[in-house]
């Protein structure tokens, strides 16, 4: 017993010296962990993920209309037979309006489109542009332009609305050229449902340019009147505001 207590008291001795003098002692080595590389983590099924707005659709009024609209894939087609349609596609999808041989695409945009009897008629913009395409041929119908299908032989019966539309190409023409007394009797001639309302509206504005400021305020209370729900209503209290100053 005296000899192994000799011993333990020896090997503290050498610890304490070993220790002192800055040297290092020998410990068992713990023995080493092994380490699994964690999976990647993937989401579960019921994990709530950032929902994906949805595209809006454009904002389309119709006036009377008799129209067919439809998504084909990310496609938003209106088919319009007969009757007005007012559309807004300004922050919202792209929408193409067919009638016809023609068709109409809006992409941020503002209109009035004008069928009768599955015939595209009239084309006006309000802001933006829009692109039509009728018997092959593309144009780009910018703000504050109207398109206009070319006159073509038609029936007795239809012969109205053929000369109204004449007349309203006269008229655009020569309130474009600053010929206003000129535009304004073309306008005045315009009086079929297919493009009286914009020939009324351009009527007043070509009296105000005429100088005829008492007329033009007459014509504008007039077409407020008549059409009171016209996209070219705000535009007509603008211009009214401005020649009653």
């Amino acid at each position: 017993m005296a000899i192994a207590a000799s011993v333990v008291a020896a090997a503290a001795v050498l610890t304490i010296v070993l220790v002192n003098r800055g040297l290092p002692v020998w410990a068992p080595q713990a023995p080493e962990v092994a380490t699994i590389d964690e999976p990647m983590i993937k989401a579960s099924h019921g994990e709530q993920l950032d929902p994906v707005a949805a595209p809006v659709r454009a904002a389309v009024v119709s006036v009377g209309a008799d129209f067919a609209r439809a998504q084909h894939g990310d496609q938003d087609i209106v088919t319009l037979r007969d009757g007005e349609m007012s559309i807004d596609s300004t922050d919202r999808e792209p929408i193409t309006i067919i009638a016809g041989d023609t068709r109409v695409t809006l992409e941020g945009s503002r209109a009035k489109v004008v069928a009768r009897r599955g015939v595209l008629v009239t084309t006006a913009v309000f802001a933006g542009t829009a692109h039509v395409t009728a018997k092959g041929r593309s144009q780009v119908i910018d703000a504050g332009d109207v398109w206009i299908r070319e006159a073509e032989p038609q029936r007795p019966v239809e012969a109205k609305a053929t000369d109204s539309l004449a007349a309203f190409r006269t008229g655009w023409e020569a309130l474009r050229a600053h010929h206003h007394p000129q535009a304004i009797a073309a306008f005045d001639r315009a009086t079929d449902p297919v493009v009286a309302e914009d020939a009324a509206f351009w009527a007043a504005i070509a009296t105000e340019r005429a100088g005829d400021l008492d007329g033009a305020a007459t014509r504008l209370r007039a077409f407020l009147e008549r059409f009171p729900s016209s996209p070219r209503a705000e535009d007509a209290r603008t211009a009214l505001q401005r020649v009653t100053k």
